[in-house]
């Protein structure tokens, strides 16, 4: 559970450090900052509505099934497609949501409420903080592919370790989900999360930002790495 919610962040992070490369690939600026927005999107409209339908449905397929659009980042390397991506990433923030949801859930009813949580954040922390900076770095040596076959590699690991959960039982019925989301304190609170997430607008471009300012590719990297330890330190 850990291990893929570092994938999920990791994925939802990976248009930022591959920005240069994906650049290279053809795509505009403005077309890899799109892919950031759509992820986020995906993820505030559609991601709340997926964790309420399948809460009377037993954890661990759903999150072994959530992990799928993940490991089908891959795809991209044979077939690279700007459409494609899209679409993936519309996926891919739709079901980042209900990961998170149910594994912290998960982790609450075998370690605590706090100590699972802790133990969740530590792949958010590692998914977050690390993987910008690491892909930047692989993708000027290595290719924007490299990092990809990496991300879907590991999403099927973990995905596969998710089958395991064979003792789990659903988290919630539909009704009480579906009565939490109607409430007005819970979409005041998603506006508030959008609100206060403005430091993603600049950070979706700070790889480019930071090249095109003069810095090579491996101080690009260390810049992404001071921001994310930044970031952890404001934890």
């Amino acid at each position: 559970l850990v291990l893929g919610a570092a994938i999920v962040v990791a994925t939802e992070f990976v248009a930022i450090g591959l920005a240069r490369a994906l650049v290279e690939l053809a795509l505009s600026p403005a077309q890899v900052g799109f892919l950031v927005t759509v992820f986020a999107l995906a993820s505030a409209l559609l991601g709340p509505m997926l964790v309420a339908v399948t809460a009377h449905f037993r954890p661990g397929p759903v999150l072994a099934a959530a992990l799928l659009p993940f490991a089908a980042s891959s795809v991209l390397i044979p077939f690279p497609s700007f459409a494609m991506a899209v679409v993936l990433r519309v996926l891919q923030g739709a079901t980042l949501p209900l990961f998170m949801s149910l594994a912290g859930a998960q982790l609450a009813m075998t370690r605590g409420a706090g100590a699972g949580v802790a133990l969740l954040y530590v792949g958010v922390t590692i998914g977050g903080t690390l993987a910008p900076p690491a892909r930047a770095f692989a993708a000027e040596r290595l290719g924007w592919k490299a990092p990809l076959a990496v991300l879907g590699a590991f999403a099927l690991i973990a995905a596969a370790a998710c089958l395991q959960l064979s003792g789990s039982k659903p988290t919630d019925d539909r009704k009480t989900t579906w009565r939490l989301l109607a409430r007005a304190p819970m979409w005041m609170h998603l506006l508030l999360s959008a609100n206060l997430r403005g430091d993603f607008t600049g950070f979706s471009y700070i790889a480019l930002l930071l090249g095109r300012a003069g810095l090579d590719p491996d101080a690009v990297a260390t810049a992404l790495l001071g921001f994310g330890a930044a970031g952890l330190a404001g934890k």
